[in-house]
């Protein structure tokens, strides 16, 4: 990821202290991003978080559309074997001391533990879009605040303004909304995918929580090192999941028959690790509400692309007021944010 370094002599003077006329060498996979005017840095992360989120999603939803395709515990086992590997080398290559640098402040036991929501949410989710339109997915994955809410009330006593829950609802809303417009005109639809959807984004809830208390606040762990283990251990329990359930010997035949799926598979992860790379960066160097501003434009930018670039969909009147107010709560979490 990005690896900061200051001179000798700014060393000497302390940490934070500031040496007129040196610049901090700041390098993101190599290249020199502290060098680079605001502008200039704000132009690449926010441009490089948006194109990578939107390749992920345009080659995951070509793997999802092919003829016969619907190993989506295969899809998840790929990515996690993927983002196991571009934290690994992330931090080999950029992590100051390499992989010796994150080995390691928890102990297996976390991340073993940890391991089962990743994997959960990865899997569950994969497993919906044999039941869902890949645009419904997207907007069912938004609404991971409501239960990373409530997952936070239980697990951290975190307190939510009226704001934050009315926020919710509208989000909840627009949800409901879409989804009777996709019942009505889509083929890909079923009860069954929104159950595995709203699991999927529960596992999802009780990562982020994990995450923050336990491996962030309490160990003060790496991000590289937490998304190593997590997928490490996480691969594990997938492919686990595919033996019991016979699909890893039906998707080794698909993919046998078409290799493709290899191919896209990989590229959309590692496009996926390197667009989270880039909203890390985003929040360190110009805060959270600019953002959440790319966050949601990456959101909105996915489904466009679904629509537009993908097989063509049918749109309703409520595929128009679910999609709105959808994004009219991205747009007040975004103000509140900036509050």
């Amino acid at each position: 990821m990005a690896e900061i370094k200051t001179s000798e002599s700014n060393m000497e003077n302390g940490p934070g202290t500031a040496v007129t006329g040196q610049k901090v060498e700041e390098k993101l996979w190599g290249i020199d991003i502290g060098a680079m005017s605001q502008k200039n840095l704000a132009m690449l992360l926010c441009g490089g978080a948006l194109i990578s989120a939107v390749v992920f999603t345009y080659l995951q939803e070509k793997i999802f559309t092919m003829p016969g395709f619907h190993f989506g515990g295969f899809v998840a086992l790929m990515t996690s074997l993927t983002y196991c590997v571009c934290a690994g080398l992330d931090a080999y290559f950029f992590l100051d001391g390499g992989i010796g640098g994150f080995l390691k402040k928890a102990t297996y036991k976390d991340f073993i533990i940890l391991s089962l929501f990743p994997a959960g949410g990865m899997y569950l989710t994969n497993w919906s879009l044999n039941y869902l339109n890949y645009p419904t997915r997207i907007m069912f994955k938004s609404s991971k605040v409501v239960p990373t809410m409530i997952v936070g009330t239980f697990m951290q006593g975190k307190k939510y303004s009226w704001k934050q829950y009315a926020n919710a609802g509208l989000l909840i809303l627009g949800l409901a909304i879409f989804s009777l417009g996709e019942k009505e005109l889509s083929p890909r639809f079923s009860t069954t995918g929104i159950v595995l959807i709203l699991l999927g984004t529960t596992c999802d809830a009780f990562t982020s929580n994990i995450e923050e208390a336990k491996f962030f606040n309490e160990f003060g762990c790496s991000y590289q090192e937490v998304t190593f283990y997590a997928y490490l251990f996480g691969s594990l329990w997938t492919l686990i999941a595919l033996v019991l359930t016979s699909e890893a010997v039906e998707s080794y035949a698909y993919c046998s028959e078409n290799p493709i799926v290899i191919a896209y598979g990989v590229i959309s992860s590692v496009a996926g690790y390197t667009s989270v790379v880039f909203v890390m960066l985003l929040i360190k160097h110009f805060g959270a509400t600019i953002t959440e501003v790319v966050k949601s434009c990456r959101k909105v930018f996915s489904i466009i692309v679904s629509y537009t670039l993908l097989a063509p969909k049918p749109f309703s009147s409520k595929h128009q007021l679910g999609g709105l107010l959808f994004g009219l709560s991205l747009l007040i979490g975004v103000l509140r944010k900036g509050a």
